[in-house]
């Protein structure tokens, strides 16, 4: 109980911080035990088929924040969404089904998507801002047309990726999360971060949401894991 107690103030005391000492915050933990994921910026949810709403106001900071962390020396992961053509988790995949439109999946309700980031199109490139050679793995998902891929650690239908076992062999205790969409790509990695054992920060303020209303579900039920949320 004591240890839920003060985990808890440690939460509160971060939330009551100002976003540019949070930033010092983030730089205070070592950056070779400290992966950075920028998940999934790319230019179909920035301003193509399945654009969240105010994506694009957060690119610079998040260009800013990569440059910073690079210098740094954290370690910085870009995840990429990279969907065949017919993928499972298109509307178009399915019959008379609309986008956004709900099916039966292995985990219950799925959600049906626009056509987004299938490979090699111009959606599916990452944002102009966001440099690619200012990091050190970009970790594509998403590529089995039968199962789509929210997490950068798992498959939808629980298969790894393989990320843990790479961060786990570098040394990497604490996670950070920021990039697109808050309430699916960065929560079920964070999520998944969590259940793999790191230490997982999500930068609120270099997200954006499909869904507000899920967006903050999600993110209360990451602080009731034991999450720390950066806004």
């Amino acid at each position: 109980m004591k240890n839920i107690m003060k985990i808890k103030r440690m939460m509160k005391s971060l939330l009551d911080i100002p976003f540019v000492e949070k930033i010092k915050y983030i730089s205070s933990l070592r950056p070779e035990e400290t992966a950075i994921l920028i998940i999934d910026m790319q230019n179909d949810f920035i301003s193509g088929s399945l654009r969240i709403q105010d994506a694009e106001t957060i690119m610079n900071p998040v260009a800013t924040f990569q440059d910073k962390a690079w210098i740094m020396g954290y370690y910085i992961i870009l995840t990429q969404d990279w969907h065949p053509k017919n993928h499972e988790s298109f509307a178009s995949s399915h019959l008379k089904a609309k986008p956004f439109d709900k099916i039966q999946g292995i985990k219950g309700l799925d959600t049906l998507w626009p056509d987004h980031c299938i490979q090699g199109t111009i959606g599916a490139k990452f944002y102009e801002k966001i440099n690619i050679d200012k990091c050190h793995l970009i970790l594509r998902k998403g590529f089995n047309i039968n199962v789509d891929s929210y997490s950068a650690f798992k498959e939808n239908d629980g298969s790894g990726t393989g990320l843990n076992s790479l961060l786990l062999e570098r040394g990497m205790k604490n996670i950070v999360l920021l990039g697109l969409a808050t309430d699916f790509c960065v929560f079920y990695s964070a999520m998944d971060a969590l259940e793999g054992g790191f230490s997982t920060y999500l930068l609120s303020r270099l997200t954006k949401p499909v869904d507000n209303e899920l967006a903050n579900n999600r993110l209360k039920e990451f602080l009731d894991k034991g999450g720390f949320i950066l806004n």
